[in-house]
This record gives C-alpha cells, structure tokens and sequence, in this order.
C-alpha cells in the first residue's frame, strides 16, 4: 500500500503486523520504511534504530533505509556511518552515501560514490529517483536529489 501511496491504510496493517509479531525486526524495518515515506522521519529513525538492536546480523537494507532517513533528516555524517555497515553497497546505498558526501563538502567521494551506482545502474536519473520513490512529500527528496545532482547525477 506504501507504494501505492495509500499511507492511513499502509500504518494500520504495519501496526497490526508488529502488534501480531512484537519481536520480528522485519516488520519494524519495514514499518520504518513506511514512517519515512509517510513524513514521519524522527519516528522512522527510532523504528528502524529498534529493529537494529533485535537482531545481531540485520540484512544490508536495514542500514541503506537508516542512512536514508538520516540524509532526509541531514544528518550526513551518520548516513555515512551507516553504510560503513554494509561491505557490499547496492546502488541505492551509493546513490546515498554519494548525496551524504556532497553535503559534506567531499566532491572526490561523491563522484565516486555516483560512478559505483552508475556501475551497477547505468539509466539511473533524477527522474527515475521521483517516479520510484513514494514520499507523500517530495521536499522529503530533496538532500538525496541535490546532493547528486551536485555529484553530476543527470536529470
């Protein structure tokens, strides 16, 4: 329902689902995941920072939705602490760590953070990140687009 953008509807069953199942971190990943698109990126943080101290070895995408709620909340350094968790990046987690590195002034990183997500997804555009990501808000893109779009990420 996230991404059909019906977000009252998403909440209900995320709730339903953690209350069904109070120790599963991947439905308190997923619901952060959730929280964010919402607007909701303070909640977000705690939601996915609890799904983090449930399980000892989270999978990859519980740091790339941590460091995502972190570039929306400009928290840059910690973005890039984040994905220092993640041994191998998939392009969404490149894509951030290169928008966390242009807020952070490191041009060179940046563009080399950009160049691996082009690597692994050549078509990548800003256009593409607006279609595929269902924020209810778009101002919530904005640190992700600007940073990439200073990286040399085309429209």
């Amino acid at each position: 329902m996230v991404w059909l953008r019906e977000y009252e509807r998403a909440g209900v069953h995320f709730d339903r689902a953690v209350a069904l199942n109070p120790a599963d971190a991947q439905i308190r990943a997923d619901r952060a995941n959730w929280l964010r698109y919402a607007g909701r990126p303070e909640e977000a943080l705690a939601s996915i920072d609890d799904a983090l101290k449930r399980t000892p070895f989270p999978p990859h995408w519980f740091w790339v939705i941590r460091a995502k709620i972190l570039l929306e909340l400009r928290r840059y350094g910690e973005v890039v602490a984040a994905l220092d968790n993640m041994p191998k990046k998939d392009h969404p987690a490149w894509l951030t760590l290169a928008a966390a590195h242009d807020h952070l002034g490191h041009a060179a990183l940046a563009a080399h953070a950009l160049a691996k997500a082009r690597e692994l997804r050549p078509s990548i555009s800003s256009r593409e990140l607006i279609a595929v990501n269902p924020y209810a808000h778009r101002d919530a893109l904005k640190p992700l687009l600007d940073g990439l779009r200073n990286a040399g990420l085309p429209e």
